[in-house]
């Protein structure tokens, strides 16, 4: 699906983003390459005498140093494409400047050109030349270049206890600057082990970059549970923090600030429980461990859901490595483990590891449209129902790993059948209410029960068993206890169909198939609201052969639209298929071909 979307229709495919452009050159490393620098832009600063002055002095340049390449002769010279590597490599590093030296002498007399490439650590006519401190770098290779640079970058600010202490207050304001500190317990810097940590200045400009010493400061680290060095914590606006538990390289470290910096993730310790449990606010919170695969895939999921859910409960996360003792207080035995506490009250997400998942979970919980059952309700509820009511109830146990898979296609199911008044999704906690489950006969979870229409009592129901607990085969199970306003057509009625000048909507369908099953209902909800716009009917192909074979029908479920015959004229059997099968698809292209406005109520794809 996305390959269509973005227009791929042969393999393999090249292309240039953001501009979305095709690739059709030579497969060769240099080819493209060179095909991606020309699309680029060049950051290389042409230096020359007559505007010197002026360009080293513009604001945005004078914060960085330079890297300025003074050639005599193409021999000793870097390559123009290499130039332009270095200027995109380097970039928000330092200035890359040129100076043609032939034609330029006035400025080497001013910078004293040592080398074709000299590193400046501050090129400003303020000082003079003989103050002002620069490199020569002998290497004409693109990759060692970037490395001398790196190496000549300054360091992240050292903090001290004091320095850390005000970041820490100064960051609970939304409008602070967020801080990155690496702790640390070594003599050396790691920034001179690994140089490439200083492209962190480039890829976080927002970012202010510090360097805390564990070995000097203990009690401080300990103070915030760090237990392994190198240790990379970011301190958001707002007062919040989170630990880097990638890969030490700088594009790690990276992604994981950007997405720390646009979620709203607490880091919590036991100094936070069991208060914020008893808080009026509903909190989720993700038990996880580093070395779990599942949780550094969860994590990013966490932070973007945090995102759009953090209005709504307040996202929070526990290492369970660090603090073991807390996680097994609250019954944590695998990882991850995500509970949201709501008014004290545990609920465990079951889901896929999506933001999505999770965004809905929230939903669900909050705003639930599960009825929860209690004896009372149950008694008031499902023993004295009303004539036109069917409830469907799981009886379930917190506790039964197949009553928490189908938790949340539970919640999905009341979603689908919202528009479906009559019907009351409920549930019940055969583990809380052992006594009440036992006398109504369930003894195994989960159990589905469905109580039909009518005063029937508890004792008639209808009990679902089938092997697909899924969202969509339950509601196909339940809509066969409704009424269809579907017509079923025969041969005969077949024939008054094409004969018919109003336009009619026909589901070709088999018993046996499994996603004709699946339609039936999303087919019954469009029968709704096309009541006294377009006629709907359904015909068996199993029962009626002869009919699908007239109307060319070779696949299940197959939706064919009739116009309407026109002058008394009977219409072809063959008519225009409606190739979507979902219900806003099909409303949509019914309001197209006929022009008209359907009012609906709007109907969620789940």
């Amino acid at each position: 699906m996305l390959c269509r979307q973005q227009n791929i229709h042969s393999y393999p495919s090249l292309i240039i983003y953001p501009q979305k452009e095709k690739y059709h050159g030579s497969r060769e490393l240099d080819a493209m390459v060179q095909h991606v620098l020309q699309m680029l832009p060049n950051n290389v600063i042409k230096l020359r005498s007559t505007d010197f002055i002026e360009v080293i002095s513009r604001e945005e340049l004078t914060s960085l140093p330079w890297l300025v390449f003074a050639c005599k002769s193409h021999k000793n010279c870097i390559h123009k494409d290499d130039m332009k590597k270095l200027a995109i490599i380097l970039e928000h590093l330092v200035n890359i400047g040129e100076v043609d030296i032939e034609n330029e002498k006035q400025i080497c007399d001013i910078i004293d050109c040592k080398s074709s490439v000299t590193y400046y650590f501050n090129l400003s006519l303020a000082l003079p030349k003989t103050e002002q401190r620069s490199v020569s770098i002998d290497d004409v290779e693109t990759v060692e270049i970037v490395k001398k640079v790196l190496q000549l970058l300054p360091e992240p600010e050292d903090v001290t206890e004091e320095k850390f202490e005000e970041i820490r207050s100064s960051t609970k304001s939304l409008t602070s600057s967020p801080w990155l500190i690496q702790f640390t317990k070594n003599k050396t810097s790691p920034f001179d082990e690994d140089v490439d940590l200083k492209r962190l200045k480039a890829l976080l400009p927002e970012v202010m970059l510090g360097l805390f010493d564990c070995l000097h400061h203990m009690s401080t680290c300990s103070s915030m549970y760090v237990q392994k060095f190198p240790t990379f914590i970011l301190f958001k606006p707002g007062g919040m923090y989170e630990f880097h538990h990638g890969r030490i390289t700088a594009y790690d470290i990276a992604r994981f600030s950007r997405e720390a910096l646009s979620s709203q993730v607490h880091t919590l310790t036991p100094e936070h429980f069991p208060q914020i449990l008893e808080s009026s606010e509903a909190w989720f919170i993700d038990f996880f461990a580093p070395w779990c695969p599942p949780c550094m895939q969860f994590l990013p999921e966490w932070r973007k859901a945090s995102h759009s859910s953090g209005h709504l409960v307040k996202f929070g996360t526990v290492d369970c490595s660090i603090h073991g003792t807390l996680c097994r207080k609250y019954n944590i035995n695998s990882y991850p483990t995500a509970i949201l506490y709501n008014h004290s009250v545990p609920h465990k997400f079951i889901g896929s590891h999506s933001h999505h998942q999770i965004e809905e979970f929230v939903e669900d919980i909050l705003h639930p449209l599960v009825i929860i059952l209690n004896p009372e309700l149950f008694e008031k509820l499902i023993k004295d129902k009303k004539d036109d009511e069917i409830w469907v109830v799981d009886f379930y146990a917190p506790w039964c790993g197949p009553c928490q898979q189908l938790a949340p296609q539970w919640r999905k199911l009341a979603k689908m059948l919202v528009r479906s008044p009559s019907v009351r999704i409920a549930e019940i906690d055969c583990q809380t209410y052992y006594s009440l489950c036992n006398t109504n006969g369930v003894n195994s979870y989960p159990t589905i029960r469905l109580y039909p229409r009518g005063k029937m009592g508890p004792n008639r129901f209808y009990s679902f068993n089938g092997w697909s607990r899924d969202a969509s085969s339950l509601q196909a199970w339940i809509y066969n206890f409704l009424p269809s306003k579907v017509q079923s057509l025969t041969s005969s009625l077949f024939k008054e169909v094409l004969a018919d000048s109003e336009p009619w909507v026909i589901d070709f369908y088999a018993p046996w198939c499994s996603h004709c099953q699946t339609f039936a209902p999303e087919f019954e909800k469009i029968a709704e609201v096309l009541k006294g716009e377009v006629k709907v009917g359904k015909i068996n192909c199993e029962e009626f052969p002869n009919i699908c074979r007239q109307a060319t029908v070779r696949a299940y479920p197959t939706v064919v639209f009739y116009q309407g015959a026109q002058r008394g004229k009977t219409q072809n059997p063959i008519a225009e298929e409606i190739h979507t099968l979902t219900f806003n698809g099909v409303i949509s292209f019914l309001e197209e071909k006929l022009t008209i406005n359907i009012q609906r109520v709007k109907h969620d794809e789940l």
